[in-house]
């Protein structure tokens, strides 16, 4: 029994090595990709977008696998922590919206307001799970489909249910019972034709049973999939709502329902008023023409034709009153009234809310929306960055020059420390690398942490490593968080942009 255990955690250990062997390369494929498109022509664009996205489908199988890997070890670690569920949908809409606009395919939010401000799980575990039934349910659904993500709360239970529907291919009853069982798909013509691990659902409903809950499936072959995660919120009393309006009155809102909409958003854009209690009524263009004298309301639109003389006529007697939606419709806003406020798809709870509250105190959110709309500013940061890959190294570079920071590299863990132990030398973030020969990212760390300008410095770990172990023992020796290769451009921004 003793030699199996060691034949096993060799096993492993040769597992992570060849993990992290892939995932450096591919941090400077997917980043030096990422660069390139910023100034490319748009048949080249075409192709890096390509690249991108089979890079993707390269760690998407690597991760899989190593989830599985880690679930059949018993290595799988949930952390849970009081967060805000709102922003990890945010963050997770965005992240799938493009993937759905790019097959038609229309991508509808709805998230319950009622459900807590804070709740007590794993963050990192429900975006993951999310995700995967996300990425199926694009993937199975055809152009001009629906794919469909809520999020609602049973409070008598305090348990959060997150939904996503699609209207795709569906799952027969006979292979539904096999679903969630390691590399099945639910025939080998999908399986042909979509391509996959088979990998994705089981790690879901796994990830699901160690958040307290489980994953449930709704299918019909043909007319699509409904994939529910139910988990406890774990919330406290008193914690609040996550969207709360009683600090002020919103007026009549009316919803005009265009000759381009589906109907499908209005369903699940509705919802919100229903659960808040907000008068509303869906109304046609030709309605809101006769609606001019009633300033005081606020009127929504839902995929116009904006070509029309009828559509231009209502939109100029009511623009300082005007939410546009779904902004990919029309290719020239400028020809449009600055009075009227735009949100871009997806529509998010918190910047239709926010819309709601400017509208009735008497001013648009354009200024807000052409700050957010402008070009990458950049920002003056010194930053160190250590990494014996070269090719890294220069994406790095890279990319923290690409947002106007300074930066000095080295070459490993000892080069790092002298470069830091220097007076003359004082940086804002520090960027490690974890394996680097003379000496590796965390005991370079420890170093660093040790010497009086050491103490407060912003330090990130980066590591391709699968080894749960390697990013304790960075975040034991003073990393502040650990990026994980690869690491997309955004999320180096992020920590750019936030860190004073």
């Amino acid at each position: 029994m003793i030699n199996q255990n060691n034949e096993l955690v060799k096993a492993n250990q040769f597992f992570s090595s060849v993990i992290h062997d892939i995932r450096t390369p591919m941090n400077a494929v997917m980043g030096f990709l990422e660069l390139l498109e910023d100034d490319a022509k748009p048949k080249q664009k075409e192709y890096i977008q390509a690249a991108y996205k089979s890079s993707e489908m390269v760690v998407a199988l690597i991760n899989d696998v190593l989830d599985m890997n880690k679930i059949s070890m018993g290595k799988i670690e949930i952390n849970n922590h009081f967060f805000s569920l709102l922003e990890v949908m945010e963050n997770t809409a965005l992240l799938f919206y493009h993937n759905a606009l790019q097959k038609d395919i229309d991508f509808i939010i709805y998230y319950d307001p009622h459900i807590p401000y804070l709740i007590k799980s794993d963050p990192f575990r429900i975006k993951q799970v999310l995700n995967n039934l996300l990425s199926n349910a694009i993937k199975f659904t055809d152009v001009g489909g629906m794919v469909a993500l809520e999020f609602l709360y049973e409070a008598t239970t305090d348990t959060l249910i997150c939904k996503v529907s699609d209207t795709g291919i569906g799952i027969s009853q006979k292979n539904q019972k096999d679903i969630f069982k390691p590399f099945t798909q639910a025939s080998i013509e999908t399986s042909g034709k979509y391509g996959g691990t088979g990998l994705g659902l089981t790690i879901s409903k796994q990830l699901a049973l160690l958040l307290g809950g489980d994953l449930y499936i709704q299918s019909e072959e043909n007319k699509g999939s409904t994939f529910s995660i139910e988990i406890p919120c774990n919330s406290i009393d008193n914690t609040g709502i996550s969207i709360d309006i009683d600090n002020y009155e919103l007026p009549m809102i009316y919803v005009i329902d265009g000759e381009l909409s589906k109907h499908r958003y209005i369903e699940y854009f509705t919802k919100y008023f229903k659960a808040l209690y907000i008068p509303y009524e869906i109304i046609t263009s030709e309605d809101a023409i006769k609606h001019t004298n009633k300033k005081e309301n606020i009127y929504v639109a839902m995929k116009l034709d904006y070509t029309t003389n009828k559509c231009k006529k209502f939109i100029e007697s009511i623009d300082e009153r005007l939410i546009i939606l779904e902004t990919d419709v029309f290719s020239d806003v400028s020809k449009f009234s600055q009075d009227i406020t735009v949100l871009e798809m997806p529509i998010l709870p918190q910047a239709l809310f926010n819309a709601f509250k400017k509208l009735t105190k008497g001013y648009s959110n354009n200024e807000d929306k052409k700050e957010s709309n402008s070009s990458i500013k950049t920002i003056d940061k010194n930053i160190l960055i250590a990494d014996d890959n070269p090719i890294n190294l220069r994406l790095m570079s890279e990319i923290v020059n690409k947002f106007g920071c300074r930066y000095t590299l080295a070459k490993n863990g000892q080069e790092a420390v002298d470069i830091f132990k220097d007076e003359d030398n004082i940086f804002d973030i520090i960027l490690i690398d974890q394996n680097m020969p003379i000496l590796t990212g965390t005991d370079a760390i420890k170093i660093i942490r040790s010497l009086p300008k050491g103490k407060n410095i912003y330090i990130y770990g980066l590591t391709g490593d699968s080894d749960e172990n390697t990013n304790q023992d960075m975040k034991e020796a003073g990393a502040n968080a650990i990026l994980h290769k690869p690491i997309k451009i955004q999320e180096l921004k992020d920590i750019i942009y936030s860190e004073v």
